[in-house]
């Protein structure tokens, strides 16, 4: 996919690159995506608690961006490349499910935390959190589902610090950013 995102970049002349080249996957014993090494072209992961700044953010976001709109051009241009992205990543497929229990798990612990670490001006938001825990799948897998006459993208879907490679040029600022 990577290939054909970046191949309708290059059809109008950006040579954006949004991810590292990968070399090898597989899905057993488990699913296992091998990647060139990029610390070789002087890029990182930065800390999982490190909280991303504004230039630091900007060119997620613009990649992002061109994720989604090479993906729709796809869409629209060759439906068939799609098919194995149809099914959303949170789904009512159950071989889809194996990592949906964190969501109750966080909106639980999060209802918690407001109910006992926050101020009394929490406590309704509280209790509408720990609520949420019994239907947050059912919300979640409906939120998912493709309309098919809408407006369809590759959706990232895990975007959090390490699942990103950045290079810093020697003044410290960002010099490009890769998805993992």
């Amino acid at each position: 996919m990577n290939f054909q995102i970046n191949f309708q970049l290059e059809l109008i002349g950006d040579d954006t690159k949004l991810a590292p080249q990968c070399h090898f996957t597989a899905t057993e014993p488990k699913m296992m995506l091998m990647f060139e090494d990029m610390r070789e072209k002087n890029y990182k992961v930065l800390p999982r608690q490190h909280q991303l700044n504004f230039d630091e953010a900007k060119p997620l976001v613009v990649k992002l961006a061109k994720l989604h709109a090479s993906s729709a051009v796809l869409f629209e241009t060759n439906p068939s490349l799609m098919e194995p992205y149809i099914e959303g990543s949170i789904s009512t497929n159950p071989k889809r499910q194996d990592f949906l229990v964190h969501y109750k798990n966080c909106t639980r612990t999060i209802g918690l935390v407001a109910e006992n670490e926050w101020g009394d001006e929490w406590k309704t938001i509280a209790q509408k959190l720990k609520a949420l825990e019994e239907t947050i799948l059912k919300k979640s897998c409906e939120l998912y589902i493709r309309d098919p006459s809408g407006f369809s993208v590759i959706n990232h879907n895990d975007m959090w610090v390490p699942n990103f490679f950045f290079k810093f040029n020697e003044d410290g600022g960002v010099n490009d950013v890769l998805f993992i």
